[in-house]
């Protein structure tokens, strides 16, 4: 979350006629450190406005003003600590800005966003349920309060949350006006769902004779879970819903190409009917949506696509074969290969079954070539080198000690 431009008001106290020398030293002490915090705020140097205004508080321990410009200032602060992954100096940083000042609600709403990341979703709804009372016409408190409805699973309750916070400010709603779309559209197909539990991992249906076919899938995850652990070393133990649908309320609730068998956007979704017919289709999708799950537990969004899909690919148990080989040889011919530093961020807008089929293609021979090189524990400390702040290309130099440019040539040569 960005750190949001917020007021900073000046100190006005000044010392009065007739006071002492001391407390006049100290007031104007205070005040020239207080103005100084605000300049370095307004610049972002938010660790040197925190220290600014933390001494100007020791002078003027009882000015209401300098208490607001340090609480602002532990904001900003803890929001630079949330993306470089440091949660809790974050969260000490926003329990303590919200002790001094509980009139800004931004202030409950990156707190209440900072225990969802360390998995305490039941802190982050008591952190948005306390600043709803303080700010209830904030509609930045009912949007965070609707991801986290969102986010349990109370697909209706979210809803009813995002609507209220477009309806407070229209203008700002704009910003997450495609979550809102698509809290709406699975809210409509999901309304009457069943749903399962089993440790971390929820599924939901729309029949309760499907039940056996949840039961089923709770089980796979399970088994898939244990051997996606092991090759990556890493248990992740965030709670993960998966959703099963028509193929026509897949299409609705997603939005996803026809083509597309499985789809990871924070749950997986797979459409599912006759289990029995499908198992192992299931199976292998599963397996490869959850992957997905794991790359982003451990890279978030810092992992390109291509290595996403490669990996998930594997997983699933493809393996790359001559087809796929005369296809990306082709490409290289007619001048349709792309470098893999070149490739798309997103594939999601791309119609052409056959680039996409290219791409696919392409990452899982290299992911392949990578994995039979370095193995499963190669990849894995690639994933964890993608920390905030560092390139895919030093994580790569990192991980395998030559470039990803060096490793592309070695593995194209062994495809001719």
């Amino acid at each position: 979350m960005k750190p949001t431009a917020l007021l900073i008001g000046l100190l006005l106290a000044i010392g009065l006629p007739g006071q002492v020398e001391e407390p006049k030293t100290r007031a104007g002490k205070a005040r020239a450190l207080n103005e100084q915090g605000v300049e370095d705020y307004k610049g972002g140097e938010y660790q040197k406005a925190v220290s600014l205004f933390e001494q100007a508080r020791q002078l003027d321990p009882k000015n209401a003003t300098i208490g607001r410009n340090l609480a602002r200032a532990l904001h900003g602060r803890a929001v630079g600590k949330l993306k470089a992954n440091e949660l809790q100096p974050a969260t000490r940083d926003l329990e303590r800005a919200l002790s001094l000042d509980t009139s800004e609600p931004l202030f409950s709403v990156v707190l209440a966003d900072v225990w969802q990341r360390r998995d305490q979703n039941r802190r982050a709804r008591t952190v948005l349920e306390k600043a709803l009372k303080r700010h209830p016409d904030s509609s930045h408190v009912f949007e965070a309060l609707g991801r986290l409805e969102y986010r349990e699973e109370f697909l209706t309750r979210a809803l009813e949350c995002l609507d209220t916070a477009a309806r407070l400010d229209p203008e700002r709603a704009k910003d997450y006006a495609k979550f809102h779309a698509k809290v709406r559209r699975e809210a409509k197909v999901e309304k009457s769902f069943f749903k399962d539990v089993k440790g971390h991992f929820t599924v939901k249906y729309d029949d309760r004779s499907f039940s056996a076919v949840g039961t089923a899938v709770l089980d796979l995850l399970d088994k898939t879970y244990n051997r996606l652990a092991s090759d990556f070393r890493r248990w992740p133990r965030k709670p993960l819903t998966v959703v099963l649908y028509t193929r026509g309320d897949y299409d609705s609730a997603t939005g996803a190409h026809k083509w597309t068998g499985g789809l990871f956007d924070g749950k997986i979704r797979l459409p599912v009917r006759n289990y029995r017919r499908a198992a192992r289709e299931i199976e292998r999708t599963l397996a490869h949506e959850l992957c997905h799950w794991f790359v982003r537990e451990m890279a978030d969004v810092r992992c390109p696509l291509w290595l996403n899909e490669g990996v998930a690919q594997l997983q699933e148990g493809k393996k790359p074969g001559g087809v796929t080989r005369r296809l990306i040889t082709a490409a290289r011919g007619g001048d349709r290969y792309k470098k893999f530093a070149a490739l798309p961020k997103s594939w999601a807008g791309i119609k052409d079954r056959n680039t996409v089929s290219l791409y696919y293609a392409q990452a899982l021979h290299f992911t392949d070539f990578l994995v039979r090189r370095y193995g499963w524990s190669g990849v894995s400390d690639l994933l964890r080198a993608l920390k905030p702040g560092v390139s895919f290309k030093k994580a790569f130099r990192s991980a395998f000690r030559w470039s990803l440019a060096d490793a592309e040539e070695e593995w194209l040569r062994t495809l001719r």
